[in-house]
Order: C-alpha cells, then structure tokens, then sequence
C-alpha cells in the first residue's frame, strides 16, 4: 500500500492535481451517474453501494448542480400564466 500511496502522490503532482485523493474519483463517478440520469439501482450496482442513502453520500452539489437546477426551474416557468382577454 505504501507503494501505491508514493505512486498516486507521484501522478497527481505530475499532473498538476496535488491534493487529489484517490477517493474522489469514486465521488465524481457517483455524480456523473447521477447528473446522466442512470437509474438508481444500476448505478448503485457500479459503485458497489448496498443502500441508497450511502450513494447520496457521495453526491457532492457543486456550482455546476445549482446552475443546472436554477436553470431547469427558469424553463419550466415560461409561459405558465397566460391570460385570455375579451372585447366586448
């Protein structure tokens, strides 16, 4: 383990990524499987999750998240109160 350790530290530098732990690439498999819409039980089976709570661990929300939702909400808002006038 002590090798694999001094090789990551090793790779990470080398591109440019110092604090990158190993783990977060486990995180943002889970939020990619997330934001592609992969149903839950499948994507569960990927990251080796026995309980749905666990795999929303992982789910971090960053600022691409709240842009997305903030903008999805803007869609579903355009023309939802329209108004018939009548002249008499």
């Amino acid at each position: 383990m002590k090798d694999f350790k001094a090789n990551w530290k090793q790779a990470c530098e080398k591109a440019s990524v110092p604090n990158l732990l190993f783990h977060d690439l486990r995180r943002t498999a889970v939020r990619n499987t997330i934001r592609a819409g992969v149903p839950e039980k499948i994507a569960m089976q990927i990251s080796g999750h026995k309980t749905a709570s666990m795999r929303w661990r992982y789910n971090n929300t960053d600022a691409r998240d709240i842009k997305d939702a903030y903008l999805e909400a803007q869609r579903g808002q355009t023309c939802t109160n329209t108004y018939t006038i009548l002249w008499s």
